[in-house]
């Protein structure tokens, strides 16, 4: 660019500053006739002939130095527009319903010496397009407002209620772990019986947990089997097909602390089964499941707490 055009160009900008600024002092030197002043139908107010010059030399800018003088006429234009809204009169509070009565009255009488419904009806029906609401029959007639009261607790009987809540909290935990812990218990007690009636040492997994009637109960004894391993009364191994079997870890004597050393430094593996229900049929039909080895909880076991909902509380 040439030292003649680059002149040209702040030239031009210096002119687009100093447009916006006379805009703005425009509006300063104007607002308080603005918020007065009515305008006729069609006459356009300052703001809007000020913003409208302002966007035509916009239209020209191509530095934000000159955009930010843009921008203050905006805010400013802007500010006096709110403030006119905020000082605006509202209407409704100067209407005279005595006034409004008295008219209607004299139109409704103009025929007849009584009050016409029917003749007000006539002249509603013409103005009117939608059906009327309950609140248009209620007239000027002056409604007071219903408030209902509400009970406020005092201290003591919040404090009742904090205490109460902290004890259900308690208890319910406490009865989630009781009836978890029975459900590991018994299902213990059911494998020792079978294999001890059976002189068996080992069972398939799958044998044990599916329980052919119920999806969610197969996971409960997922999760309650899990437990058994833990802490080291069942062990799991593949057997000769590769599949999973549990076999009874025998217990540990008093007097045998170099037994109970030994199992200590055994390593601990980590089995994370995905168990969904095409898996849980796929092995119904695999196995051949008939009967759940471990009996089915009812409906009212499951309510009294001892359902896998109690272990998520």
């Amino acid at each position: 660019m040439g030292t003649s055009e680059k002149h040209e160009k702040e030239r031009e900008h210096r002119e687009q500053r100093q447009y916006f600024r006379q805009l703005d002092e425009k509006l300063i030197r104007n607002e308080g006739t603005y918020y007065s002043t009515k305008l006729l139908e069609g006459q356009k107010s300052l703001v809007e002939e000020v913003v409208e010059e302002a966007n035509n030399v916009y239209r020209t800018v191509e530095r934000p130095t000159e955009a930010t003088y843009d921008s203050a006429v905006l805010v400013r234009a802007t500010t006096m527009n709110l403030r006119k809204a905020r000082n605006l009169k509202d209407v409704t509070s100067e209407f005279d319903w005595s006034q409004f009565i008295e008219k209607i009255t004299r139109y409704t009488e103009s025929d007849t010496p009584d009050f016409s419904f029917k003749k007000l009806g006539q002249l509603a029906y013409k103005h009117l397009t939608r059906p009327v609401g309950v609140d248009f029959m209620l007239g000027p007639v002056a409604i007071e407002k219903i408030v209902k009261e509400r009970r406020k607790f005092v201290r003591d009987e919040i404090e009742e209620l904090k205490m109460a809540e902290q004890i259900d909290k308690r208890e319910l935990k406490k009865s989630s772990k009781t009836a978890a812990s029975s459900l590991v218990k018994e299902m213990y007690q059911s494998i020792s019986k079978h294999f001890a009636t059976n002189n068996i040492t080992s069972m398939d997994l799958f044998e044990i947990i599916v329980n052919p009637q119920s999806f969610s109960q197969t996971v409960e004894n997922m999760y309650n089997l899990s437990f058994l391993i833990s802490n080291g009364n069942l062990m799991i191994k593949s057997n000769e097909n590769g599949l999973p079997e549990v076999i009874i870890v025998p217990e540990i004597p008093d007097n045998d602390e170099e037994e109970g050393e030994r199992r200590r430094q055994l390593p601990r593996n980590q089995l994370i089964m995905d168990m969904n229900v095409p898996v849980w049929e796929d092995l119904i039909k695999v196995f051949n499941i008939t009967e759940s080895f471990i009996a089915s909880r009812d409906n009212e076991a499951m309510s009294t707490g001892q359902s896998i909902s109690t272990w998520y509380g």
